[in-house]
């Protein structure tokens, strides 16, 4: 058992975890700070699909377009053509940058799907805390953060409370990365003669490493809503630059013959 926790305490310390990171109607969906982290990254990956097909679209009447005026020679037909060529060039740019993006979402959701798979969002948990059992709200705070934790830790320790910390032991085991199944299965069944010091080491090692993936799941979020954000910006601009030219074409007068 001793050498189990020596294990344990070795893992945490020295902790494997990699800090990592709409249709033709141009709606994307909507990502707000209450979605979980997951919901924002399957919201991301729908996004950049959207636009995509949207702008291969475009770029292959733009081509299209552009193929027909070659054989022009008349001033009007260059200016288009110019126009074309450089709306071809934004939308390639634009179309290698969402690739690129995708590729970085992907990446992120394969990694976030290996660390979080069974640890529920912490945004969704807090959206409902106010009904979860004071066992749920102390994993919540020792999710928030290293002083919120200590907290629990230093409240569990003063009262020696010992229900409590198995009551949380037992969940966070569940989640942890860092136990077979067998090793699970030993310590959600401590031998009653098992000293208290010994089930509180225990709690602090499973509570650092919740607490560690917990602000790790923070850092994904955020950098996956700075990368939406970016191609939101970038699409918009894309996406007026395209409507302005259209609005700008001259038409043709009547009986006009090409």
């Amino acid at each position: 058992m001793r050498a189990l926790l020596v294990t344990m305490i070795l893992i945490c310390a020295f902790p494997a975890y990699s800090q990592a990171q709409t249709k033709a109607s141009h709606k994307s969906p909507v990502i707000t700070e209450n979605n979980g982290t997951a919901q924002v990254i399957h919201q991301t990956e729908i996004t950049l699909q959207n636009h995509q097909q949207v702008l291969e679209l475009e770029k292959k009447a733009t081509e299209k377009k552009l193929t027909h005026l070659v054989s022009k020679n008349q001033k009007s037909a260059q200016a288009n053509r110019d126009k074309l060529k450089n709306r071809l060039k934004t939308l390639e740019a634009t179309l290698k940058s969402i690739k690129r993006d995708t590729k970085t979402v992907a990446a992120t959701r394969n990694e976030y799907q290996k660390k979080f798979g069974a640890l529920v969002s912490i945004q969704a948990q807090e959206k409902s805390a106010k009904k979860q059992s004071l066992t749920q709200r102390d994993i919540l705070a020792i999710e928030a953060s290293e002083p919120s934790k200590s907290a629990i830790m230093a409240e569990i320790l003063s009262k020696a409370d010992e229900k409590r910390l198995m009551q949380i032991v037992t969940i966070l085991i569940d989640h942890t990365g860092t136990m077979d199944n067998t090793e699970k299965e030993y310590w959600r069944h401590l031998p009653p003669s098992t000293p208290f010091e010994h089930r509180f080491k225990l709690l602090e090692i499973l509570a650092t490493e919740r607490q560690n993936l917990a602000t790790l799941e923070r850092t994904c979020k955020s950098d996956i809503q700075q990368l939406n954000k970016h191609h939101l910006t970038e699409w918009e601009k894309v996406n007026a630059k395209g409507m302005s030219e259209k609005k700008g074409a001259p038409r043709k007068p009547r009986g006009h013959q090409a």
